[in-house]
């Protein structure tokens, strides 16, 4: 029978052999997980950054073509008396409050409510949830549950179609089907007065992958369509990808006819 000091021994060589290096890898496994969880959301950051810079280099590219064609006309006028720019591309509206200016998409209620909505705590948290699962544990099939539930929980329209992107999005990472398809199509048939945090409607982003994969073309020309005629403000986010999507259906020959977006209204 061994001794109480060789059993004490034998307990402290399993915790040496066994135990000790199981923590090891199991407190590594935790930190690569977070890791990955890093890189993901620094890669997410970066593309961020990257559309941004893109649509900054755009807006540049733009505003010194229009500058250019004003400074001809008043070249040709020799004239700085009138102020009467004939440039169609020119429009600014906005308002000073406390010294600040506002521009009439930020009035825009329904950007307001969409703001409220998506930060509902219980919401967000169920989000950030399938992202978690989606980003930082690569596990689409969870994530995709996830949204599934939040999409049948969601309690305003705007929860409902960001639920319903995020799904879409998840089934498209895992395998692009005919579910997957069908559950952009329906993301097409969103309001426009549905938005998001940046005043882009959720039916633009629809349209935006459903034309990368030329399905149901005609329905994504229809919505493109009524877009362009709506009156109300929009946003710059929400004006780029839809002159995107319209040049984007030009080119594939989608939609014929439609005029080009230059102006924020």
């Amino acid at each position: 029978m061994a001794s109480p000091l060789t059993r004490r021994r034998q307990v402290v060589l399993f915790l040496v052999a066994v135990v000790l290096p199981s923590a090891v890898l199991v407190v590594l496994g935790i930190r690569l997980i977070s890791q990955q969880g890093e890189i993901q959301r620094s890669r997410l950051a970066d593309d961020r950054r990257g559309a941004l810079a893109e649509a900054s280099r755009l807006v540049v590219a733009e505003l010194e073509d229009v500058e250019a064609r004003i400074l001809a006309v008043l070249d040709e006028s020799r004239s700085l008396s009138s102020r009467d720019y004939p440039h169609p591309d020119v429009r600014f509206v906005a308002r000073v409050e406390d010294g600040r200016v506002v521009l009439p998409w930020e009035e825009n209620p329904r950007l307001a409510e969409a703001r409220r909505s998506l930060a509902d705590p219980d919401f967000a948290q169920r989000i950030r949830n399938g992202q978690r699962a989606e980003f930082g544990g690569d596990d689409r099939a969870s994530a995709s549950q996830i949204y599934r539930d939040v999409l049948r929980d969601s309690r305003s329209e705007t929860q409902l179609a960001f639920a319903r992107m995020l799904l879409a999005r998840s089934l498209a990472e895992r395998d692009r089907t005919e579910v997957t398809e069908q559950v952009y199509v329906e993301l097409l048939t969103t309001p426009d007065s549905v938005v998001d945090e940046y005043g882009v409607p959720f039916a633009l982003y629809a349209a935006d992958r459903l034309t990368d994969w030329r399905v149901a073309s005609e329905e994504v020309t229809r919505r493109l369509q009524s877009e362009v005629h709506l009156g109300d403000w929009r946003s710059p986010s929400a004006l780029y990808l839809l002159r995107d999507l319209l040049s984007s259906e030009g080119r594939c020959g989608g939609t014929s006819g439609t005029r080009s977006v230059t102006s924020a209204r």
